[in-house]
């Protein structure tokens, strides 16, 4: 997702390298780049946010690999740091979690066991953010979810994973269905590959906060649902300035 993107060159001389960042609308970082002195890129840093919080950190190596993750709590201290391995077909990140891809090194799903021996599977999209959880009880093992997990064409066809494209092959949903109901996280996107909408279903029905965006990225309403009812929006125009929603 792009929201309105303000590029900063920063000329670092101590390390002689050069670092390029970018920030959202409310003029949060959301990305650190840093180059050396050929221009080569050596890592990229992606920060998430909920609300005014940091959440979590990905920091990415030169081949835009992801390579570790900071988790933070709500007063933004680091709470937990998980290493990848490169990129490999099963990684297991901690004790308790493996993370999972297919064979185009696309993040498809995470298995968690919890202290109490009981499995939550995790599924993501695309832009590896996790659209939706299927909690277990302690009769299932990871043993035998994996091994009805072949690969990830089994999301596509038998979890209610929906991917569509328009016909330039750039996407223009994507979420989960349970039930033959929308469930959990849906993204829409223009065919321009900018996120035009973005939020939560429960049951079909739109919940929680909704992001509507422009073709350049900007974001120009959000809102908030409770069982496919609207309890409020806020709008912005074109220069980021608060309007009446239409």
């Amino acid at each position: 997702m792009i929201r309105k993107i303000i590029t900063l060159l920063i000329l670092i001389s101590s390390f002689s390298s050069i670092s390029q960042n970018t920030y959202d609308f409310e003029g949060r970082l959301t990305s650190d780049q840093t180059f050396d002195k050929e221009g080569n890129l050596e890592r990229t840093q992606k920060y998430f946010y909920n609300l005014d919080a940091l959440t979590h950190e990905l920091w990415y190596n030169s081949e835009d690999k992801l390579v570790v993750r900071y988790n933070y709590n709500k007063i933004g201290n680091v709470i937990e740091i998980i290493k990848y391995s490169p990129w490999e077909k099963e990684v297991t990140i901690t004790d308790r979690e493996g993370y999972y891809y297919d064979k185009k090194n696309m993040l498809i799903f995470s298995l968690y066991t919890d202290s109490y021996a009981e499995v939550t599977e995790k599924i993501y999209n695309s832009r590896i953010e996790e659209m939706h959880k299927i909690h277990y009880n302690k009769k299932i093992t990871v043993e035998s979810i994996l091994k009805s997990r072949k690969d990830g064409q089994h999301y596509k066809h038998n979890k209610g994973y929906q991917l569509v494209r328009y016909t330039n092959n750039v996407i223009k949903e994507e979420g989960f269905y349970e039930n033959k109901m929308k469930e959990g996280y849906w993204v829409y996107y223009y065919n321009n590959g900018e996120t035009k909408e973005e939020g939560v279903y429960y049951m079909g029905e739109k919940n929680e906060t909704w992001s509507e965006f422009n073709k350049e990225g900007n974001q120009m309403k959000q809102s908030e649902w409770y069982d496919g009812n609207l309890q409020s929006e806020i709008c912005w125009d074109k220069n980021n300035k608060r309007i009446k929603c239409k």
